[in-house]
């Protein structure tokens, strides 16, 4: 069967991910991240922002349901229950701006 990609994966393709890279890393943003890199949150969100997602349950669902797929985006799946827990954690440890 031929691959194909998906249209998650052609906006994902208009991102400077060497820039984000830069700029995660001059700004320590995966320092002590065990689970859930800065890339992989950046992309479940933006997930979130296209899917009209109104929870963190949905990303979640709607992630899980993609979990053969997500390799090919660049983002790590979390091992245990997909990515729920992580996320929560790491909406908390940001800036106050995240949560508006």
């Amino acid at each position: 069967m031929r691959h194909q990609n998906t249209v998650f994966h052609g906006l994902l393709k208009h991102i400077p991910w060497p820039a984000f890279d830069r700029l995660v890393e001059q700004h320590r943003a995966d320092a002590g991240v065990r689970r859930l890199t800065t890339k992989s949150q950046f992309i479940a969100l933006l997930y979130g922002q296209f899917s009209g997602a109104s929870s963190l349950r949905e990303i979640v669902a709607g992630l899980g349901s993609h979990e053969a797929r997500l390799y090919h985006l660049g983002a790590r799946p979390a091992p245990a229950p997909p990515w729920r827990m992580p996320m929560r954690t790491a909406r908390r440890r940001c800036s106050p701006s995240c949560s508006r």
